[in-house]
């Protein structure tokens, strides 16, 4: 499991917002296509780059309202699932989140530039840079 924390100068409830609501996740990760925040509500994202397109899959595994958030993660053309976890860790107007990715350690994939150390670094950009801005921004 590798495992990414960065701490938010916000409280939990405002990082608890930005993963789990609809209209926040498509501005700050990709456009989500149909979701409902609730145990078992399977979301579909499209990510565009140059040229490309991949398709995602997610279902909720697990709520615990500003705490935790567990989701099966799924991208087309791929053969394994990811768990993702957020866990929310309030202190004062600071919130330690800590982002969990679970499932691809065996997975083969095609190239080095889609290689499980580059979906970590990508993750970790997104988590670190791209995330905790969008949310102190906001």
């Amino acid at each position: 499991m590798d495992k990414i924390e960065v701490i938010i100068n916000a409280p939990a409830s405002k990082v608890w917002k930005a993963i789990s609501e609809k209209e926040q996740i498509s501005e700050w990760l990709m456009p989500v296509e149909d979701f409902l925040l609730e145990p078992g509500n399977v979301s579909h994202m499209t990510f565009k780059g140059e040229g490309f397109t991949v398709k995602h899959t997610y279902t909720i595994k697990e709520i615990d309202k500003e705490k935790k958030l567990i989701l099966l993660w799924q991208v087309e053309n791929f053969a394994g699932d990811t768990f993702i976890t957020y866990e929310l860790e309030e202190s004062g107007a600071r919130t330690k989140l800590t982002f969990s990715l679970k499932g691809w350690e065996g997975a083969a994939f095609e190239s080095n530039e889609q290689s499980r150390e580059e979906d970590i670094k990508a993750w970790k950009e997104v988590i670190q840079n791209v995330l905790k801005n969008y949310i102190e921004k906001s």
